[in-house]
C-alpha cells in the first residue's frame, strides 16, 4: 500500500527538497560571478557613481542581456511557467533586509574612508 505524503504532492509545498536548492546554488552562481568581475569592490561602486569606472555598469548590462534572452528562450519552449513566491516570504525578506542593513551600518555611512 502506498502512501502519499502531503508535501510532495501540494503544488506550493515550501519544504527543502532538491528543487528548493536550486535558488540557492544558482544564488552563489551569480554571487561568484559578481565577485570575479570585482564588482563587489568598495572602490569600484565608489568609482562607478563619480563616472570614472564603468564595470558595474558593463556588469549591469551584461545580465540584462543575457537574462533577457533567456527569458526569451524559455518562453519560445514552453518553461516559462513559474510559480509565484508567497507575500510572506517577500515581507520576511525585506524585515531581515532592513534589520541587517540596520545593524551593518548603524555608525553611519561617513565612518568608510574612500
Amino acid at each position: 500500500m502506498q502512501t502519499n505524503s502531503p508535501s510532495s504532492t501540494s503544488k506550493f509545498s515550501y519544504g527543502l527538497t532538491k528543487t528548493a536548492w536550486n535558488p540557492y546554488l544558482v544564488g552563489a552562481g551569480i554571487g561568484t560571478l559578481l565577485n570575479k568581475g570585482r564588482v563587489t569592490d568598495y572602490n569600484v561602486i565608489v568609482n562607478f557613481f563619480r563616472l570614472r569606472d564603468m564595470t558595474v555598469l558593463k556588469v549591469m548590462l551584461t545580465a540584462i542581456t543575457v537574462g533577457s534572452i533567456g527569458i526569451f528562450a524559455l518562453g519560445q519552449i514552453r518553461l516559462d511557467d513559474i510559480t509565484p513566491v508567497p507575500a510572506w516570504l517577500w515581507i520576511g525578506l525585506l524585515v531581515v533586509a532592513t534589520w541587517l542593513s540596520h545593524r551593518l551600518f548603524k555608525d553611519g555611512a561617513n565612518s568608510r574612508e574612500v
